[in-house]
């Protein structure tokens, strides 16, 4: 079982942007499952009709990352246009922000 380890948001996104673990550049070949699919909060700043979304993806059994992003009524990613990690795999050890 991983050990979790919980850094600050920002290093989270620069390893998953210097695909630590490598999982990010292998996306397409994971195995996703929707966690959360609900309207973009008001505050976000997201035009209406955007929805967040949560997935988690798994590599066989094992989840080795959990994105966050919103997706536009376009279907284009909302925001900065990037999925925005949650927790990521890297070797034993699970990395999570809040």
């Amino acid at each position: 079982m991983p050990t979790d380890i919980k850094i600050s948001c920002q290093e989270l996104q620069d390893k998953f942007n210097r695909n630590e673990g490598g999982y990010p550049a292998r996306i397409e070949e994971l195995r996703a499952l929707c966690v959360y699919d609900k309207p973009a909060h008001a505050l976000s700043g997201q035009p209406p009709g955007t929805m967040s979304k949560v997935f988690k993806y798994f590599d066989g059994n094992n989840a080795v990352m959990c994105l966050q992003f919103f997706v536009l009524p376009s279907g284009e990613i909302g925001a900065s246009g990037r999925r925005d990690p949650k927790r990521l795999l890297v070797g034993d050890t699970s990395y999570y922000c809040s």
